[in-house]
Order: C-alpha cells, then sequence, then structure tokens
C-alpha cells in the first residue's frame, strides 16, 4: 500500500499546482513545488515495502518545542511583512526544516488570523512535517481556513487526503467528488481529481466513480 500513498500524494501535488493558477500563485505555488520534490524523493529512493526507521532531523528539531518556539517567536519579531515571513518559511521548508517552518507559520497565523491562504501554508508544512499525513494539527488548520474562505479548493483538498488516510474512503470520495462539482469546467485539476477518486474507487469496489480521462 506504500506505493499506493505515494501515488495519491503525487495526484495532490498535481491538483495543488492546478489549483494555484487560480488561488495565491505566488504563495501556494512554492508549497506545492516543495511537496512534488519530496514525494519524487521517496519514489527514486523510497522502499515502502520495508519497515520504518527513525530518520535524521534537521537542528531545530532536535530542540525541544519551547526553544522552537522562542527561536520562531524572535524571527518573527525581526520580519515585520508578512509575506516576507512567509517567505522564510517556504526557505526552511525547501531546507527539510518542516517543524521551524510550521513554527513561523503559527507565528503569522497569529499576526494575521484571517489570511485563508496562511492557514493553508501552515496545514501544508505541518504535513510535510509529519512526513505526509494530514495531522489533527493540519487538519485543524484546513478547518480554519475553510471558514474563512468556503470556496478555497486547498483544505477540502487535503481534507479528503486525510480522510483517505484513515481509511475513510466514502467520506474522501464525498469531498473530492464535492470539489470537482464546484470546479469549472475547464479547470485543468479535475483530471487529477477523477483519477484520485477512481483510485479510490478501486479500493472501494464504488461503480460510480468518475472515470478518469482517456489521454
Amino acid at each position: 500500500m506504500g506505493w499506493f500513498w505515494l501515488i495519491l500524494l503525487l495526484l495532490a501535488v498535481l491538483v495543488v499546482l492546478g489549483l494555484a493558477l487560480r488561488h495565491s500563485a505566488a504563495r501556494v505555488m512554492p508549497v506545492a513545488a516543495v511537496l512534488l520534490l519530496g514525494a519524487l524523493g521517496y519514489g527514486w529512493q523510497g522502499h515502502p515495502q520495508m519497515a520504518g526507521a527513525p530518520a535524521p532531523t534537521p537542528p531545530s528539531s532536535t530542540s525541544d518545542e519551547a526553544a522552537v518556539e522562542r527561536e520562531a517567536d524572535a524571527l518573527a519579531r525581526k520580519t515585520a511583512n508578512g509575506e516576507e515571513l512567509f517567505a522564510l518559511s517556504l526557505a526552511l521548508e525547501q531546507k527539510g526544516d518542516y517543524r521551524m517552518a510550521s513554527a513561523l507559520l503559527g507565528q503569522l497565523v497569529r499576526r494575521e488570523p484571517t489570511n485563508a491562504d496562511h492557514w493553508v501554508g501552515l496545514g501544508n508544512a505541518l504535513v510535510l512535517h509529519a512526513g505526509g499525513l494530514v495531522t489533527p494539527a493540519a487538519n485543524l488548520a484546513f478547518d480554519r481556513a475553510l471558514v474563512l474562505a468556503p470556496e478555497h479548493p486547498g483544505p477540502a483538498f487535503f481534507k479528503g487526503l486525510g480522510l483517505a488516510q484513515m481509511g475513510q474512503y466514502d467520506e474522501a470520495a464525498k469531498m473530492w467528488r464535492d470539489l470537482l462539482a464546484r470546479s469549472p469546467a475547464d479547470a485543468p485539476w479535475r483530471g487529477d481529481l477523477e483519477q484520485r477518486l477512481a483510485m479510490i474507487a478501486q479500493v472501494t469496489g464504488d461503480s460510480e466513480a468518475p472515470t478518469p480521462p482517456m489521454n
């Protein structure tokens, strides 16, 4: 099943890349690119059939939570502009320091609590920190983004991914079908949504799943 989740995550990234064309590309595109690079790296070097083993962690991730929060608070105080703070978190993600990136984004959403894109960014960073899993903390960030921007496609997409990871395939499929239904007919991510729904249909035996378009 390891490759199933890898393929699902890759499809997820492709959808986010498409969504970024309409929803704050400057903010979402780099996050989606990081996810894509991470998934490709896993596909090249990973062995999903083998038992898990602890992986090396960046320096800040070996510190206690209080120390990480203090460092993030200090960096946030030095960076008055929200966009610059967001860019700094992306730079940390690219270095693999997802824990500090998450802490910085936590500072950012406390500073700008009504910015849905920043909540999505926090959720994405938490997913990266968890190795691709949609954790309860990430789910809460996506929930907050949904409250602020109900039509934002990013939270619904990742919440569906989280449901699928928990084995709640019917709920995941419903969320993704709803997202598909409100996507424009010419949306470039429609094909990816249909493919992802088809993959769940293979697991659940759902005959009502949409058929992926033929290339």
